[in-house]
């Protein structure tokens, strides 16, 4: 779920100044999360399919979010 709030929510809280850290945060739970589920899976424990959601929507939010800080400002030459 955070992956998915940092993914859809990224464009709108982007625009604030301390809100697009809220998305980075999102971004690495994501990230954590599929990990530690992928760890699970790989002991049985857990739905892989969970796992690989979580860690395809944290990294594509990561991934947003750094091609987002990267541009340059808008309106500059």
């Amino acid at each position: 779920m955070a992956g998915l709030f940092g993914v859809l929510g990224g464009p709108f809280l982007m625009t604030q100044g301390t809100s697009r850290y809220l998305v980075l945060a999102l971004d690495v739970l994501a990230l954590a999360a599929g990990a530690l589920g992928l760890w699970g899976a790989l002991r049985r424990a857990a739905r892989l399919d969970y796992a690989v959601a979580g860690l395809i929507m944290g990294a594509a939010g990561l991934y947003f979010w750094l091609s987002f800080m990267s541009d340059p400002p808008q309106g500059s030459t």
